[in-house]
């Protein structure tokens, strides 16, 4: 079963992704996104992309949808 994951930046993340910003993943599975889904869903939507550094999920509200 496919599950949307609401995904906000607590804080600026690499000078790329602004605090606040959101994305939806939608992902099978009810376990939270992992960072790589996560990056890939603000490049997907948003055109925002992150390289060259460490992201890790407790950067991010998740709130499972």
């Amino acid at each position: 079963m496919a599950y949307t994951f609401k995904v906000t930046a607590k804080r600026t993340i690499g000078n790329k992704i602004p605090k606040g910003s959101t994305v939806q993943v939608i992902k099978n599975g009810s376990a939270t996104p992992s960072p790589k889904e996560i990056l890939a869903a603000y490049e997907q939507q948003l055109g925002i992309v992150v390289k060259g550094i460490e992201v890790q999920t407790s950067y991010f509200d998740i709130v499972k949808l």
